[in-house]
């Protein structure tokens, strides 16, 4: 009986070291600081969405120091020429000084058509819609003067006319100029089809910028 009670006294011993071991442990746990969560992913704000601006407040098609660029074909900017906003239909527009002494309202205004890769007719036909505009002192249709060349691949054929301009949109109401010259440009072998350059103004002014016109011209190349 005392071997039995023995073994029964040692059991209960074993049980109750195991209870307070399990207690020991789950208190422990208990006690143990929590650990922080993971700080969550951060949502960061949208980006505010570009705003759109009116054609005034657009950057011209070129700076004093840089081309001007026109359907794929790049131009030297003259010194003292600056580009502005260009018009309807107008895929660039520039404005030369006028000469000392001239009304500011004179500038000739230089500028650059294109009509995709089929272009806007013959070069003949081109010719033809200029010399419409300006009138020599019988009423008549001017003579142009007409010129070709090549500048690289490029086939360039130019066009002087002299007399009164009728300045206005094709169809609409024209307004007279006398003593103005048209010089214009037909620019034929360029990536994306032909460029059509036009210079307009007084004659003393249009003349005093021959010159920077023709160098503008044949610094004519591809840009792609």
């Amino acid at each position: 009986m005392k071997t039995n009670a023995h073994a029964v006294l040692a059991a209960l011993a074993a049980i109750a070291a195991m209870t307070m071991l399990a207690a020991g442990c789950s208190r422990s746990q208990d006690d143990a600081p929590e650990q922080a969560a993971p700080d969550a992913p951060q949502t960061l704000p949208r980006d505010e969405p570009i705003l759109s601006r009116d054609r005034a407040e657009m950057p011209a098609a070129a700076s004093a120091d840089a081309d001007v660029n026109a359907a794929s074909l790049g131009f030297d900017l003259p010194e003292g020429w600056r580009a502005v906003a260009p018009g309807m239909m107008r895929i660039a527009e520039l404005r030369a000084p006028v000469p000392e002494g001239v009304d500011a309202s004179e500038a000739a205004e230089i500028v650059f058509f294109h009509f995709g890769p089929q272009g806007a007719g013959s070069v003949q036909d081109n010719i033809a819609r200029w010399a419409n505009l300006v009138l020599d002192d019988d009423d008549e249709h001017a003579d142009p003067d007409i010129k070709t060349h090549t500048v690289g691949d490029l086939r360039i054929t130019e066009v002087l006319l002299m007399g009164d301009y009728m300045s206005g949109m094709p169809g609409g109401p024209q307004t007279r100029k006398p003593d103005f010259a048209l010089v214009g440009a037909i620019i034929e072998g360029g990536p994306e089809g032909p460029v059509y350059v036009r210079m307009t103004g007084p004659q003393p002014v249009a003349q005093s910028h021959l010159d920077a016109w023709n160098a503008m011209i044949r610094s004519v190349r591809a840009t792609r």
